[in-house]
């Protein structure tokens, strides 16, 4: 029977951690806790450790193992090119509730120099499931080991996934050597699980877990993103015109736009939130047939930043805070070049507006 450590809630152990890397190390069989349902690890390099991983669970050859990573990082090692789409999902969701199955070949992917009898294991038809937990315990066991880990669910294949240590125990206890118990999962649901093929934005639920389809169709849509400084003024103006542009590229409403093709956004990197636009942006915007009456400003988090796939700032200085937040970031930063308006005539606000609006045509009309 497996030895059951149980975790504390508000704390990783260390030298848990090390245990646990000692174990995979050593091509044993962990259970680890994540968000959703519990999984059993074992080194991916290891024929020995994949083979003893498909005996516990009964499990077909046939059937591949996704790989567990600590971060996007990691996956890129892996994945060096994704689709755009699922580079999107991956910025959202991860870590979080979803596998995603891409395309792998080349020698930029370490997929490449995994050993030639373990590659039927991991990679199927050139194919290879990728996964970040969402969990404090079971990422810190996956930064530190120096080999790839593959993760499947912690159950007799075929049979209901495991929520808790407890069932752990009761379903597989005899079959893995240690059981990582943090209690129930947070979702306990399996995670969603996305195919892309290769440069393509199309895909495929394979199976649809703790995310659903209609929210996935939600994250897989671009997100625009308008910062300046207080998100009263400019920014605000930003969005509101992006969004009557972008409607008129797609031939749809307003309205339509963002339940179909992209979801415009604006914020403020020192915003105090919950403030309305200038009456000088209001009325500039109103000039143009735009309604600026209900804007509330919002403070931008990293998380949004992470979030969007174009960030447009007003200024360098504001593009230089974004990096500084969110380093990778600076690949998908646009800098508009507008000095800020506030506090200075209505004409000063049209001529801001103005180059917002010349810049964002350039960028979207064809």
């Amino acid at each position: 029977m497996a030895e059951v450590v149980v975790l504390e809630e508000k704390s990783v152990d260390a030298s848990l951690v090390r245990r646990a890397v000692e174990f995979l190390t050593e091509g044993r069989r962990v259970v680890l806790p994540t968000e959703t349902v519990y999984g059993i690890a074992v080194r991916a390099d290891s024929r020995e450790a994949l083979s003893g991983l498909l005996r516990a669970k009964k499990r077909s050859a046939k059937s591949p193992f996704t790989l567990a990573f600590s971060d996007s990082v990691r996956v890129a090692r892996f994945v060096p090119q994704m689709p755009v789409v699922a580079e999107r999902l991956s910025r959202r969701c991860f870590p979080g509730p979803l596998t995603l199955v891409l395309r792998v070949e080349g020698r930029d992917s370490e997929a490449e120099r995994l050993p030639a009898d373990v590659r039927p294991f991991i990679v199927s038809e050139g194919y290879l499931g990728i996964r970040v937990p969402q969990h404090s315990f079971t990422q810190r066991v996956l930064e530190s080991v120096d080999f790839p880990v593959a993760l499947s669910s912690a159950n007799i294949s075929g049979e209901v996934d495991t929520t808790s240590g407890r069932a752990v125990s009761q379903a597989i206890g005899t079959q893995v050597d240690l059981i990582f118990d943090a209690g129930e999962c947070v979702l306990g649901k399996a995670s969603t699980v996305v195919k892309f093929p290769a440069d393509s934005g199309e895909y495929t639920v394979l199976r649809e877990g703790a995310i659903s389809k209609k929210v996935l169709a939600g994250l897989t849509r671009p997100l625009y993103l308008f910062l300046c400084t207080g998100n009263t003024c400019r920014s605000p103006m930003a969005e509101v015109m992006a969004r009557k542009i972008l409607a008129e590229k797609y031939h749809v409403s307003v309205e339509e736009l963002e339940r179909k093709y992209v979801n415009v956004l604006s914020a403020g990197i020192a915003a105090s939130g919950n403030s309305p636009a200038s009456a000088e942006a209001k009325q500039v915007m109103a000039e143009m047939g735009l309604d600026l009456s209900h804007h509330l400003s919002t403070l931008v988090t990293d998380e949004r930043i992470r979030q969007a796939d174009r960030i447009f700032v007003m200024t360098e200085l504001h593009a230089d805070i974004v990096c500084q937040a969110v380093p990778d970031a600076a690949s998908r930063i646009t800098i508009m070049n507008v000095p800020d308006p506030y506090g200075g005539s209505v004409e000063r606000y049209r001529e801001s507006a103005e180059k917002m609006r010349q810049t964002l045509e350039r960028e979207w009309r064809f």
